[in-house]
């Protein structure tokens, strides 16, 4: 296999908790601000959502650009591993993120794409009024 499961498994918690930091608070203070200044609850929604995503981006290139080769997801041999990368996105609502790897040893001509059917659809959107799901494509 590609991927060291200890590792990924070990990466996903952390990004995970990156990402689940300070919901509570971000819940509590939401639905104080909806009743007093629906706006501000708004601001405080997006900013909070920024921070998160900014914090998870670096972490995700701190893991794939930024480490020794002992510390990759990969197993490969130890000159060759910087072939692999990865990187964050997000839709623009940031209620969706995914992770893309990057095979650094292909050129664009070597690429195919063939959609694997059935295939997963992921919504966007926190599923609220201000944040419906959809999907982004």
């Amino acid at each position: 296999h590609l991927i060291d499961t200890r590792r990924w498994e070990s990466f996903a918690v952390q990004v995970n908790a990156i990402c689940s930091e300070g919901m509570r608070l971000q819940s509590l203070a939401e639905g104080v601000l909806r009743w007093l200044y629906l706006p501000l609850a708004e601001h405080l929604r997006w900013r909070l959502r920024l921070a998160r995503a900014a914090d998870a981006a670096a972490f995700v290139w701190s893991t794939s650009e930024a480490s020794r080769p002992d510390q990759t997801i990969w197993r490969l041999v130890r000159d060759n591993s910087s072939r692999f990368g990865l990187k964050l996105g997000t839709d623009w609502q940031m209620t969706l993120a995914f992770i893309d790897v990057l095979d650094y040893g292909k050129s664009l001509q070597d690429w195919v794409v063939k959609p694997q059917l059935p295939m997963v659809l992921a919504a966007a959107g926190d599923g609220e009024y201000t944040g419906p799901y959809h999907l982004d494509y």
